[in-house]
């Protein structure tokens, strides 16, 4: 039944149970579990039923509690919990866990339970089962609590100790494969989850929802110069870190010693803007009795790094002065 459209869809009984009279239900969040009931005799067995597949499947036989109808029924949040019910002329006092993951059923204890009924009252707490009351009529029951407490867990596919949030399973104790964080972005790559660091790849590293919002590169690089062919200059650095790009400016000598340090005032031109290469030639002599400077600076997908270099007096005073200059990168 859908309550939007106020209408009604049949559903498969294409390997559904067999029919019975007082079944016993539970919603587990995906699927809808039937047990129990009579039909041609006391049963013991079930179903499980998708209703997005509009598919049945058998809950297991093996290991289920004696065939009854009129018992108690609840879902933990990961097992359906069974207990009590009757026969003609027999109540029960057991039941059995069924686990529909492995498809798999364990026994309950009956030590310290209520008594034989049928027809109890049943809650589940979100910690234990509590049934009360039932035939023959009684005014007791009393409160089940599962073999441990249970703690969330999620499938860790891809190993880098984040699970998909989609995968919650319910444990005493850590299954193999799970773990404690449910809040991948992607559970196939294990370079994907929150707090891996971010990189200028296309890829969410971080799983924030944004792609490459990575920092600009806080690495600086160590550029050397050496002769070139008839007179010009050879240029190459190494790679700064968190860089993929990088950033070369040349500047006259002469205006900044004159200008005392001015490199707004002495920037002449930027030889590389963005290049991936880590060498460059300088085609063009400094005048006679003259030089040049050449600075360096890392560039990735977030933007350019600093032009500055560790030192007394220089904290934010190239970028500062490059960052207006007419001649320098942008």
């Amino acid at each position: 039944y859908d309550p939007d459209a106020d209408s009604w869809s049949p559903i498969s009984n294409v390997d559904a149970p067999t029919p019975r009279v007082s079944p016993e239900a539970a919603w587990t969040g995906t699927e809808m579990i039937v047990w129990g009931g009579y039909g041609g005799g006391y049963q013991n067995t079930g179903g499980r039923y998708d209703p997005t597949a509009d598919v049945w499947r058998p809950t297991a036989l093996d290991g289920a509690p004696e065939p009854r109808y009129r018992h108690a029924q609840v879902w933990t949040g990961r097992r359906l919990l069974v207990w009590a019910g009757m026969q003609v002329g027999k109540t029960f006092r057991s039941g059995g866990l069924y686990d529909p993951e492995s498809d798999t059923w364990e026994d309950l204890s009956s030590l310290d339970a209520p008594p034989r009924t049928e027809r109890s009252v049943s809650v589940w707490t979100g910690e234990q089962m509590i049934v009360w009351g039932g035939l023959p009529p009684t005014a007791r029951g009393g409160g089940y609590c599962t073999p441990c407490g249970l703690f969330p867990w999620y499938r860790d596919s891809d190993g880098d100790g984040h699970g998909d949030p989609g995968t919650l399973r319910e444990e005493c104790s850590q299954p193999d494969g799970f773990v404690a964080f449910g809040d991948d972005c992607d559970d196939a790559d294990p370079d994907r989850f929150p707090g891996n660091p971010e990189s200028c790849n296309g890829i969410d590293d971080d799983c924030n929802g944004i792609v490459d919002d990575a920092v600009p590169p806080p690495g600086l690089s160590v550029l050397e110069l050496a002769p070139g062919p008839a007179g010009t200059a050879h240029l190459s650095w190494s790679v700064a870190a968190g860089a993929d790009r990088h950033d070369l400016v040349r500047g006259d000598l002469a205006t900044l010693a004159a200008s005392g340090g001015d490199f707004f005032a002495a920037v002449e031109t930027c030889l590389r803007d963005d290049t991936p290469e880590t060498e460059a030639d300088d085609p063009d002599p400094p005048p006679a009795g003259g030089g040049f400077w050449y600075l360096v600076r890392a560039v990735n997908c977030a933007g350019p790094g600093s032009w500055d270099s560790p030192g007394p007096g220089l904290t934010d005073r190239r970028d500062e002065e490059l960052a207006h200059a007419p001649g320098s990168c942008p």
